[in-house]
């Protein structure tokens, strides 16, 4: 029976919280999904999927699903507790966008991706697959409806707020899945790029805004 549902929007620190996840679970109780899952079962839909992939004695399922694609399996797990974490959406912009340059670099993209290594940031951006993905992931549930919404601006606050609530301990705290790379702390962009960003994620500009919104108020109760 599931107990926690993890949507893992990239390069939010999801990989952080899978090794705190892992220091409370054993291996055989979590299911970790991947969007490539998806791909290589493009007979069944996600929903199916994930569905397939819930087994019996598995207490955690986090990967990078939609809750579009999760929320059929919601009533199967009464009580479980749907958790996510969201970023400043420029920043995630250009994580992600930095994310994508190391795996070209690494050789971890398929042969026809090779040819975007002179992509810019705003190359990728401008991309409709680079836009509002926090929203996409989110889609379909309100942020006042899920267990928890953590900020990766504030994950080391965060993450010892969802620990508590969910009773879980923390042996440390990982900076898991880092750059090798390139630092996005270290990234400049001009104010021009940045207006722009920000315009080609408004929805994520507003759901962030939001999610600031409904985390002041709790930690003001």
């Amino acid at each position: 029976m599931l107990e926690i549902i993890f949507i893992h929007i990239p390069k939010t620190a999801g990989s952080s919280v899978l090794e705190i996840i892992r220091q409370n679970y054993h291996e055989s109780e979590i299911q970790v999904v991947k969007r490539g899952d998806f791909k290589e079962n493009a007979n069944i839909s996600p929903s199916e999927f994930l569905r397939k992939v819930v087994a019996p004695e598995t207490k955690v399922l986090l990967g990078h699903f939609t809750f579009r694609e999760v929320e059929p399996l919601v009533p199967d797990h009464p009580g479980v507790k749907i958790i996510t974490f969201l970023r400043e959406p420029v920043h995630r912009v250009i994580s992600n966008f930095l994310f994508f340059k190391q795996r070209i670099l690494t050789g971890k993209v398929p042969d026809k991706l090779m040819k975007r290594a002179s992509e810019t940031l705003l190359d990728y951006a401008r991309l409709d697959q680079s836009q509002n993905r926090m929203s996409f992931f989110l889609d379909g549930i309100d942020l006042k409806s899920l267990f928890f919404v953590g900020l990766m601006e504030s994950f080391d606050e965060d993450i010892a707020i969802l620990t508590k609530a969910l009773g879980l301990h923390i042996d440390s705290v990982p900076n898991a899945n880092k750059n090798r790379f390139f630092n996005t702390k270290d990234f400049e962009i001009s104010p021009e790029e940045l207006v722009e960003i920000k315009a080609l994620n408004s929805e994520d500009v507003k759901l962030y805004e939001r999610a600031i919104e409904l985390r002041n108020k709790n930690l003001n109760r």
